[in-house]
């Protein structure tokens, strides 16, 4: 028996072509929606903190007596004149006893290096304004989101605005 090879057999190049530019654009809307789907998770998490540490300062308010700094301070010992929340994860803080886990309190994005500001245009750690005085404290963060979810926020007694 013997074997012909037909030049007809197999792909052509525009078959190959068509059904590369196809996966590509699939590629590239998938890699779209996981962005936004990542950037919606990055967003949920920020507001999670910011209801745990709201949370945790009306604890310490209780536990003061209403107030958020006598007889102790509920966020204490800030290294480096730096507000960052994170820090405020000394033992003499009060916001320890209510949430033990505050030193990994931070912005969930890869690597946010400054400060919220209130005029930030990226994501920041979250931040004090500055010490809790007695009754009032102000919480600087940032939201991803598109549109209207997006940009700086703050967390005060009353909530997140």
């Amino acid at each position: 028996m013997r074997r012909t090879f037909s030049p007809h057999k197999g792909f052509t190049l525009i078959e190959l072509l068509v059904v590369i530019s196809i996966i590509g654009l699939i590629a590239t809307l998938a890699s779209v929606a996981l962005k936004n789907s990542r950037i919606k998770a990055r967003d949920t998490r920020r507001l999670a903190d910011m209801k745990q540490l709201h949370s945790a300062m009306e604890l310490c308010l209780d536990a003061n007596g209403g107030s958020y700094t006598t007889p102790t301070q509920c966020c204490y010992g800030w290294a480096g004149g730096r507000n960052q929340v994170f820090e405020c994860a000394v033992a003499q803080s009060g916001l320890m006893t209510s949430m033990p886990n505050i030193a990994k309190l931070k912005d969930p994005s890869d690597v946010p290096t400054t400060d919220c500001a209130g005029n930030n245009t990226t994501p920041c750690e979250y931040t004090f304004t500055a010490a809790p005085v007695t009754t009032a404290y102000t919480v600087r963060f940032f939201l991803e989101g598109p549109g209207g979810a997006s940009g700086n926020r703050t967390l005060t007694q009353i909530g997140i605005q």
